[in-house]
């Protein structure tokens, strides 16, 4: 079995946390960020149309990772770069871009009035403030999981997709979100037996520290994950196709990141690795690699 590390397990506070204060503080911080945006309307639409090649990952693949989130969220400071998850974001060609029809023009439209923080008196800034970041109503704002992994979090957009694509056009490297984060021990379960089984061999292979208990109501059988630690949260994903590309899309928000887990960064990005890995089979699989580099014909670097 493979022993979980403390600084591989995926339960640890987030430290850069900072909860928003007030208005007057939204007020600076932002009117601070967006002080040097061209805010020409065709500079923010080719800015909106670059939003294509940010990365992006369909919120629908964190269902497993989220399963353990807190109800209550915290009012508080979101690196922007760091929001990759969005609704249906594997749908469409355009990624971040993307405006529904009902809502085209929306994330113009956020910039723009971002923009009015830079001239409007204090009251009117104010109302610019609440109708954007709802400071006063809560259900209203950007609402966001937040998912911590072995270098830090990644984002998934619950409400708010288009606000936080305005407000990324407008230059702003920070905003205030409503954030849910995964508090262990958590609790999963399912009435699928493939499900629990993929439990097990995790908890097998050390990637899970828990327990799976066998429930029955008379009505049918399930299974009950209790999970007090585990090497990433998104690792109880069933997918293995969702699996790696959650896995590929943090390391892109953190290179270098998945080197020196307990699982290696291969069986976590290539599904022939991981294939390997899950069966117990990961010597075999470096033997295999060893003997493909040996067979290589040689090429003359000099």
């Amino acid at each position: 079995m493979i022993e979980l590390e403390e600084k591989n397990i995926a339960n640890e506070e987030n430290l850069e946390i900072q909860e928003v204060e007030s208005k007057q503080e939204i007020i600076e911080k932002v009117s601070q960020q967006i002080k040097e945006t061209n805010f020409e309307k065709e500079k923010l639409q080719e800015k909106h149309e670059n939003l294509k090649n940010k990365p992006i990952l369909e919120s629908g693949f964190l269902v497993d990772t989220t399963s353990g989130i807190e109800k209550e969220p915290s009012f508080c400071w979101v690196k922007t770069e760091k929001i990759i998850g969005r609704p249906f974001g594997d749908r469409y060609h355009n990624g971040w871009s993307f405006e529904y029809d009902k809502r085209k023009g929306r994330a113009i439209s956020v910039a723009q009035k971002l923009q009015n923080l830079l001239t409007k008196d204090y009251k009117e800034k104010e109302e610019i403030v609440e109708y954007l970041f709802h400071v006063d109503k809560s259900m209203w704002r950007i609402t966001l999981d937040e998912i911590e992994g072995p270098s830090g979090p990644m984002y998934s957009v619950r409400d708010g997709t288009h606000r936080v694509a305005g407000m990324i056009v407008a230059g702003l490297k920070e905003i205030p979100c409503d954030v849910h984060r995964i508090k262990y021990p958590i609790e999963n379960t399912t009435d699928e037996k493939e499900i629990a089984s993929d439990w097990k061999k995790k908890i097998d292979l050390g990637l899970i520290q828990g327990k799976i208990e066998t429930l029955s109501d008379g009505r049918g059988i399930k299974y009950k994950l209790t999970v007090e630690k585990e090497v990433l949260p998104w690792i109880r994903t069933y997918s293995q196709n969702q699996l790696i590309k959650i896995s590929q899309a943090y390391e892109k928000l953190y290179p270098n990141s998945l080197n020196n887990l307990k699982i290696p960064r291969e069986a976590l990005i290539d599904p022939i690795a991981n294939n390997y890995f899950m069966a117990g089979r990961w010597a075999e699989w470096e033997k295999s690699k060893i003997t493909s580099t040996s067979q290589q014909p040689h090429q003359d670097i000099s």
